[in-house]
């Protein structure tokens, strides 16, 4: 079975989030049965959407959206490395995450022109003008 999470890491993860107060140790040892109980229910959630999209599937999805594919987005950050070794898992969802808002970035400035342009399909210099 799993480990769950430390009480100090939930505190380092809350920092990242913009949570300036201290949090009590207390408090901390409280947030991982919330965030176990949770995570049952997404895990459950995603399960069930999952099967619903394809009966025969063996591997958990993401069934509301599509992805970035994880090993790619990794494979293609560690040809990039120079000064570490290898990239971790947080570090590629994080990569994948701001790539997502990039693109949607992108696609919204581009979708823009073509609407000035009056035309419902972007194209390459909607892209260009973007």
């Amino acid at each position: 079975m799993a480990k769950p999470w430390a009480p100090s890491h939930i505190a380092e993860v809350a920092k990242g989030l913009g949570i300036d107060l201290r949090i009590s140790g207390d408090v901390k040892t409280a947030l991982i049965p919330i965030l176990e109980t949770e995570l049952r229910r997404i895990t459950k959630e995603m399960e069930d959407q999952t099967l619903e999209a394809d009966p025969d599937r063996k591997t958990l999805d993401d069934p509301s959206r599509t992805r970035l594919g994880f090993n790619r987005t990794k494979g293609m950050m560690s040809d990039n490395l120079r000064r570490v070794d290898s990239v971790a898992a947080a570090a590629t969802v994080s990569a994948n995450e701001r790539l997502e808002a990039y693109l949607l970035h992108l696609l919204r400035m581009a979708s823009h022109v073509a609407a000035r342009e009056r035309v419902g399909t972007i194209k390459d210099r909607h892209l260009e003008k973007a």
